[in-house]
């Protein structure tokens, strides 16, 4: 592969990081401190941001503009996969008792905006978790688009 789909992905990396934080700020916001959602939002956001960066320097010299078809189905292929990965830390990472594989799912599911779930209790759930899964929907829908 081309320094340039790392370089690309790296980017996706980072952005998803930094949209985790949007979720911090609603769970400031909400005030509902239970679970150590906002702890498990900011450590999987410093995850996704750091494996971003690595990807990005890696291959910081490489220009992205010159990038193939083949390129574009890797970007997309792994972009996906890696999106999902750590997508599913902030449910994994809070108390709630999710498996990393139920985390993924959930995650998967937002990614491709089908909508399954694995929550049984919602109203456990707090609002910040909810509001990720649901961002999670938008980015599916959007990447659709």
């Amino acid at each position: 592969m081309r320094k340039s789909v790392f370089k690309t992905l790296g980017i996706i990396l980072i952005i998803l990081g930094l949209s985790m934080l949007i979720s911090c700020l609603w769970e400031l916001s909400y005030r509902d401190l239970n679970y150590n959602a906002l702890e498990s939002l900011i450590i999987s956001s410093s995850i996704t941001v750091f494996f971003g960066l690595i990807l990005f320097f890696s291959c910081f010299k490489s220009k992205i503009s010159n990038i193939s078809l083949r390129d574009g189905f890797s970007i997309v292929t792994i972009g996906w996969i890696l999106m999902t990965v750590f997508s599913a830390l902030p449910l994994y990472l809070s108390d709630l008792g999710f498996s990393y594989t139920e985390s993924f799912f959930e995650a998967m599911s937002g990614l491709t905006t089908s909508g399954s779930s694995v929550i049984e209790n919602l109203d456990i759930v707090p609002e910040s978790l909810l509001f990720w899964r649901s961002f999670l929907h938008f980015i599916g829908g959007m990447g659709i688009i």
